[in-house]
């Protein structure tokens, strides 16, 4: 794809209607773990593949990508959920 400013575009390798892909989808930059093998990216293959590391792949993304956080109350004390946006929750 190609970068511009702090948006991106893929190329899906066909047609968008075949795909089913339409505009307003949700996308998963982040995979959960298992590697590009999977076609699931971490943060780590992002960074190799930009030619930096993970750390900077989080760090520059701006606030104006929304964060939603799934499990969180599984994994958050009640102090550090109540400083979360309850919309932002999954």
């Amino acid at each position: 794809g190609r970068v511009c400013m702090d948006q991106f575009m893929l190329d899906l390798h066909g047609s968008a209607e075949k795909l089913g892909v339409h505009e307003g989808d949700t996308v998963q930059l982040f995979g959960p773990g298992r590697g590009e093998d999977y076609a699931e990216p971490t943060a780590d293959d992002w960074g190799r593949a930009a030619g930096t590391i993970s750390y900077e792949i989080f760090t520059c993304l701006c606030n104006r990508i929304p964060r939603l956080y799934e499990h969180a109350a599984d994994v958050l004390s009640a102090e550090d959920l109540a400083k979360l946006n309850p919309a932002t929750i999954l």
